[in-house]
């Protein structure tokens, strides 16, 4: 398991570092997304049921997901990364950190 410390940190920084410049991609029709991948310590537990929780605080590193509303057209209900399709005037960050 990867604790979530400086050296996980760096590990991470160093990886994206080495996409800042690629050039984007021809979608030949589909639509350009974004997503957040939002690392954090695993804590106490995700608080969920059929999930561990813990008495002491964890470092291991754990990603953030969120749960897509029952009310919405495509993958109601689902477990997702935080983001989805760039609507018109977005931007890839306003995208990856929208809650829907």
């Amino acid at each position: 398991m990867m604790q979530c410390d400086d050296v996980f940190k760096a590990r991470i920084t160093e990886n994206l570092s080495k996409l800042k410049d690629r050039p984007a991609k021809q979608l030949d029709g589909h639509r350009y997304a974004a997503v957040a991948l939002t690392v954090a310590d695993e804590g106490f537990g995700a608080d969920l049921s059929g999930l561990p929780s813990f008495d002491t605080w964890q470092r291991r590193a754990a990603l953030i997901l969120t749960r897509r509303s029952s009310k919405l057209k495509d993958h109601p209900g689902q477990w997702a990364i935080p983001g989805g399709s760039l609507d018109t005037g977005e931007t890839a960050e306003d995208t990856a950190l929208s809650p829907f």
